[in-house]
């Protein structure tokens, strides 16, 4: 697999904004009257913001990866398996509206689709592994930066902004896992049970969610669930895996330096 460019310049772009945040603990130390930490918050919304990106790009190119290994080789063709992040850009659910609801609300709905042709896929068992591999891949993302985030803890304050807003990243993704994994039409969890749905009820459930209106009523019970259940249930994980509470609204204050003042 050849890696597109766009990908090695976000990754590059992410660890600009890292270096930013683990130099900012230096700065102060040097000169504690410096107004570097006036950066902090940029920094951090910008950590977190093309991290999110990152992350998007990962769990979608675990479902092509796993389409093309079950039968549909047409994922290679349409540029699925080079982490292009303009290849991952979904018509129905626009990258750019989950990207403002991020930035707006702190709510990490999926924002980007590969077109996967179910019909080439080996069977039901197949469409279940593609449709489970991205929010696998989710998940583990999420634990890398949970360990990452342990590991920068033996730091203490030297390391700080870096720590906080790899933990608030974590914390996006672990939400995001649990939006994926709901069976809700549009959805990964969906996709990975619709095999197995009998009778007329998956067929009329795909018409329906192709409607814009159905699209659009699913969008708030989304967004609903990831405010109502999801982020407590995940911040109650969290917290309770060991990740500062302090750390997370911190890192939250600073993710949402723009509305300061408000």
């Amino acid at each position: 697999m050849k890696v597109h460019f766009r990908f090695w310049w976000l990754l590059g772009l992410w660890g600009f904004f890292a270096c930013g945040l683990a130099v900012l603990p230096v700065l102060y130390l040097t000169n504690p009257a410096s107004p570097a930490f006036i950066a902090a918050g940029p920094l951090t919304f910008g950590f977190v913001v093309v991290g999110w990106i990152v992350g998007v790009c990962l769990h979608e190119y675990a479902h092509a990866v796993s389409a093309f290994r079950e039968g549909d080789y047409m994922t290679r063709i349409r540029g699925y398996l080079t982490l292009d992040p303009l290849r991952y850009i979904s018509k129905r659910m626009s990258f750019f509206l989950p990207l403002v609801i991020l930035v707006l609300g702190g709510i990490p709905l999926p924002g980007a689709a590969v077109r996967i042709d179910l019909n080439a896929l080996k069977g039901s068992r197949s469409q279940t592994i593609v449709a489970l591999a991205g929010p696998c891949t989710t998940l583990a993302v999420s634990i890398s930066l949970f360990a990452l985030y342990a590991l920068l803890s033996i730091g203490g304050p030297f390391v700080a902004p870096l720590r906080q807003a790899i933990g608030l990243l974590g914390f996006f993704n672990l939400i995001a896992f649990f939006i994926n994994i709901t069976p809700i039409p549009g959805l990964d969890g969906y996709m990975a049970i619709e095999p197995y749905l009998t009778g007329r009820w998956h067929h009329r459930i795909r018409r329906l969610s192709q409607k814009p209106l159905v699209s659009t009523l699913v969008l708030i019970v989304v967004v609903v669930l990831a405010i109502a259940v999801f982020a407590p249930l995940t911040h109650v994980i969290m917290v309770g895996a060991g990740v500062n509470e302090a750390d997370l609204d911190g890192a939250m204050e600073q993710f949402r330096f723009w509305s300061q003042g408000l």
